[in-house]
């Protein structure tokens, strides 16, 4: 009696390896886009004020923008923006909530923000998030695609050597 799993069990498996390294690629495809169009689109600067970091739930308002959050409701820890209005700033909210991101209260962060698209903006300490989240993506990608080779490689073995001892 062979102890060693199924040849369809263990091409299960690569297939699986396989299918996760796809998927962490496209997603770091998509994170790099987000990131580019972040880069091109944002090129306008207002700054802010941290006002308030809390716990609780936020909503979206008329001139409150929480587009950091999932939906229209935020729930968790959160830091409360003030942004102080500049010279021909177009920008249209007069405070935004984001998730914390190590900034303390009445420290000043610069805001990009596109002139064409006011919910498109970003906090310039946080703007390689987007770049990070795909480089890892793309590490993990390579490494369950390296994965899915070795493991394939050993199927084969295993197989072929079943094979010569029927």
């Amino acid at each position: 009696m062979d102890n060693k799993p199924s040849f369809k069990a263990m091409m299960f498996c690569v297939l699986l390896v396989f299918s996760f390294a796809v998927v962490c690629v496209i997603g770091g495809i998509w994170e790099r886009g987000i990131y580019n169009d972040y880069k091109e689109n944002c090129t306008e600067k207002v700054l802010g004020v941290v006002t308030e970091e809390a716990k609780g739930t936020r909503e979206r308002g008329k001139d409150i923008d929480a587009s950091g959050f999932t939906g229209n409701k935020r729930s968790g820890w959160w830091v409360r923006i003030d942004i102080k209005p500049g010279e021909n700033s177009s920008f249209r909210f007069k405070t935004i909530y984001d998730d914390v991101g190590g900034e303390n209260v009445g420290d000043m962060v610069v805001i990009h923000y596109s002139p064409d698209d006011p919910y498109k903006y970003y906090i310039e300490k946080r703007e390689e998030y987007y770049k990070d989240a795909s480089t890892f993506a793309y590490v993990v990608g390579a490494l369950c695609f390296i994965a899915s080779l070795l493991l394939l490689g050993y199927t084969l073995k295993v197989e072929k050597n079943r094979k010569k001892r029927r």
